[in-house]
């Protein structure tokens, strides 16, 4: 919400020489219920700079298909409820959100993949990526940066 943000995001990257197709910035809801155009408007922007921008725990609240047409989104991440509805009408619901989001051209993140059972149902679906305990736990900056050197080698 701040006037300068983008001036601040853009001095940033050039100050640390950061690429701007490596920065996603992700989004809830819950940020669109304030300055609705102020905002679009500002991720329309940071777009230009050629960063992503992710809409989290789609699907839940007061989230609207309407968003996706309206929101200049390259990724879309599915809320964990959907993966703990077992069975066939949660795989449903899950296969077209990806479908939808496929054809939307948005990169597909589910989250809250715990089990092995879980992560080939998400994979079979076609998910891009996955988000959850099954890969790590929450974790500092310096536990993170031993779990990628050990996954390094």
């Amino acid at each position: 919400m701040k006037h300068d943000f983008i001036e601040t995001v853009a001095r940033i990257l050039k100050d640390y020489a950061v690429p701007p197709a490596l920065v996603t910035f992700e989004l809830t809801e819950s940020q669109f219920l304030a300055d609705t155009l102020h905002i679009v408007a500002q991720l329309h922007r940071l777009r230009e700079l050629g960063i992503g921008v992710s809409l989290d725990d789609f699907g839940i609240g007061n989230s609207s298909l309407i968003q996706l047409y309206d929101l200049p989104l390259t990724e879309l991440k599915i809320d964990q409820a959907f993966i703990r509805k077992d069975g066939p009408a949660g795989e449903a619901l899950i296969g077209g959100l990806v479908a939808l989001a496929h054809q939307l051209n948005l990169t597909v993140v589910t989250e809250g993949i715990e089990t092995s059972q879980q992560f080939d149902i998400i994979r079979k679906l076609g998910s891009d990526r996955i988000q959850g305990y099954l890969i790590a736990h929450p974790m500092s900056h310096r536990d993170l940066t031993s779990f990628l050197a050990d996954r390094s080698h």
